[in-house]
């Protein structure tokens, strides 16, 4: 059974019967069909238990959780108490000492743009869970530039000689994950899944670059995105599915020759984050990410200044006063057109986003 066709069922109206408690002979019957949905396809119970409701299966979380003991370790994904998500052990002992980085000072004739810490974000004791994938943010953008010799002009991020550079791609990913979110939104569910296949073959082709910067930055406003999504539809696995996947990619391709990456380190956090709780971190993360990059290229640089304006357009529009945001736009856009032309490619890009920012 294809994605596709689990999507279709998903969406079915129409029970196959009405719903009755199941008997043993019920359970034995639909085994093979649980195990493909639940265990293959890796869908959270919530899920398989909206499906298996449709089919005139209706029984209780604790009637699963007990049935699946019977059943042995074959169904047991160590979830959490509404099997929404895998809990992965965090029992394991660190193979490396953790690293000490640097973080730079802000210019002190800046000290207006240093960022609010409000944005309804609270350092209470859940901020211990995030500091994982937030620290994994940190040493994967600084080591762009201390192990894969990124560097960047006034205008750009250069990548090495001979090596590509990705992010147009993800740029393009994230169009296509707003066209599979529209394309929900107007009942064109056969389009929109046909996208979404066109996202996981994508990502297939570009997940495990070594010096790949624009996933870091791109990654947080597709979570927006798709969070926002599941939570008009009442369901995480339009989230998750795409997160678990991702990170089954960043582990096949990054953790090769037991390497300690930090890429499936940061998705298997994200993974772990309750779909409740996920709005919060993930503006923690992008906000980390802007800090890293301005401290890496500074706040006059035009990708700092466009990632500041998604950022304050998706999660917070108080983060800087905007007056300071477009004041150095205009000045990055001047040098633009003296370093280029008025009509050049990255002149009209930058226009581009500092009338966005307007």
């Amino acid at each position: 059974m294809s994605a596709l066709d689990l999507e279709q069922l998903a969406m079915d109206t129409n029970p196959e019967g009405a719903c009755r408690r199941p008997t043993p002979e019920d359970w034995a019957k639909m085994k093979n069909y649980i195990h493909e949905i639940y265990i293959k396809n890796n869908r959270s119970r919530k899920v398989l238990m909206q499906m298996m409701k449709r089919k005139g299966f209706d029984a209780t979380p604790k009637m699963y959780t007990d049935q699946f003991k019977r059943w042995g370790a074959e169904f047991n994904k160590n979830q959490n108490s509404d099997g929404t998500r895998l809990v992965f052990s965090s029992d394991t002992p660190r193979t490396r000492p953790r690293r000490q980085v640097y973080r730079v000072v802000p210019r002190a004739h800046f000290p207006h743009l240093r960022p609010r810490l409000t944005m309804g974000i609270q350092l209470s004791n859940e901020y211990s869970k995030y500091r994982g994938f937030l620290n994994s943010t940190e040493v994967y953008i600084y080591g762009l530039f201390d192990s894969f010799n990124l560097s960047a002009n006034m205008f750009d991020i250069i990548v090495p000689a001979g090596t590509t550079n990705y992010s147009s791609v993800w740029q393009q990913i994230g169009a296509e994950i707003f066209g599979f979110i529209t394309l929900l939104e107007s009942n064109q569910h056969d389009q929109a899944w046909r996208t979404y296949s066109i996202i996981g073959e994508r990502l297939k082709s570009i997940v495990g670059v070594e010096n790949d910067y624009g996933m870091i930055i791109k990654l947080w406003p597709i979570c927006i995105r798709l969070l926002n999504a599941a939570v008009i539809y009442r369901d995480d696995s339009i989230l998750f599915r795409f997160l678990h996947f991702l990170r089954r990619l960043a582990i096949q391709r990054y953790n090769k020759d037991d390497r300690d990456h930090t890429i499936p380190k940061l998705l298997t956090c994200l993974c772990q984050i309750p779909i409740g709780e996920f709005s919060k971190a993930i503006q923690m993360g992008y906000l980390e990410t802007i800090h890293c990059l301005q401290n890496r290229l500074l706040f006059d640089n035009p990708l700092v200044l466009s990632t500041w304006s998604n950022y304050m357009n998706k999660c917070d529009r108080q983060a800087l006063p905007v007056d300071v945001l477009t004041s150095r736009y205009s000045t990055v856009l001047q040098a633009a057109r003296q370093s280029f032309t008025p009509t050049g490619t990255r002149t009209i890009e930058i226009l581009h986003d500092y009338i966005y920012t307007a």
